[in-house]
């Protein structure tokens, strides 16, 4: 393997660990869940649960934003 491939290869590493890591801080992720519902809400989530916990963090993203919004 020639040295441009292995540095190539090391700073794809580097690279993929400072994006996990920068995900590892607690102060900044997103809420599981928004305590409060409001009716709009608690239907939605009924009617339409989140298809996993992508769409449930960016629920959560979207009500702590705009709390008015179902």
């Amino acid at each position: 393997m020639s040295s441009v491939k292995l540095m190539g290869i090391a700073a794809a590493g580097l690279v993929l660990a400072g994006s996990l890591a920068a995900c590892s801080d607690p102060n900044t992720s997103v809420p599981t869940a928004t305590q409060n519902r409001s009716t709009g809400q608690q239907v939605r989530d009924s009617l339409d649960p989140a298809r996993g916990p992508a769409e449930a963090a960016g629920r959560a993203a979207d009500r702590a934003n705009n709390p008015t919004r179902p």
